[in-house]
């Protein structure tokens, strides 16, 4: 329902979603819920990491 209100949201996705795979996604979750990274923070490195920002 969202990607059919704002397509722009999968373009936007296109890069990166190849990139989050489960274990990615699980070590992401895990800086932020265990170890209380800042959320952004997490964010702005994984995407730094991959050149996307």
């Amino acid at each position: 329902a969202t990607l059919e209100r704002h397509p722009q949201i999968a373009t936007a996705l296109d890069p990166i979603a190849p990139l989050l795979t489960d274990a990615v996604m699980r070590g992401l979750n895990e800086a932020v819920d265990g170890e209380k990274l800042d959320p952004a923070d997490v964010a702005r490195d994984f995407l730094g990491r991959h050149h996307l920002v």
